[in-house]
């Protein structure tokens, strides 16, 4: 059963940052706006998070899909889901409305909030579940 749910999870996973990262890595240039209107990093910081974050979440996507490199693709997925919501608390803090950028430019993008932060902490469980259902090798 553990490793049904495991499985279930990684697809869920994989397939949020392949459509997050897909979204955004066909337009880099909106994307490193979004991530330079949280306003955390200096403009070129922003620009080359904003052209990389594509890309290391369709990598982390595809590894969880696979298996492959499964390890890395947690911690990476740790790591990206905690940046997030720490940028979202930030934002919030600081009294900043924008866009939450998760998915790109889609028609419906949430505004960074509770909302967004639930998002994040979900995929944040996911992370966990995964790492503690999926056998060592």
């Amino acid at each position: 059963m553990s490793r049904f749910v495991s499985v279930v999870a990684r697809v869920l996973l994989g397939l949020v940052f392949l459509a997050a990262g897909g979204l955004k890595g066909m337009n880099p240039h909106g994307s490193a706006i979004a991530v330079g209107a949280f306003q955390m990093t200096p403009p070129m910081l922003s620009l080359v998070g904003g052209i990389l974050l594509p890309a290391i979440e369709v990598v982390t996507g595809a590894a969880l899909l696979t298996g492959f490199f499964l390890r890395g693709a947690l911690v990476l997925s740790f790591g990206l889901s905690t940046m997030f919501a720490t940028g979202v608390v930030s934002v919030m803090v600081r009294g900043l409305d924008l866009e939450c950028g998760c998915f790109g430019h889609l028609a419906i993008t949430p505004r960074a909030g509770w909302g967004t932060i639930a998002f994040d902490g979900s995929l944040l469980a996911l992370t966990l579940l995964i790492a503690f259902t999926t056998r060592r090798r």
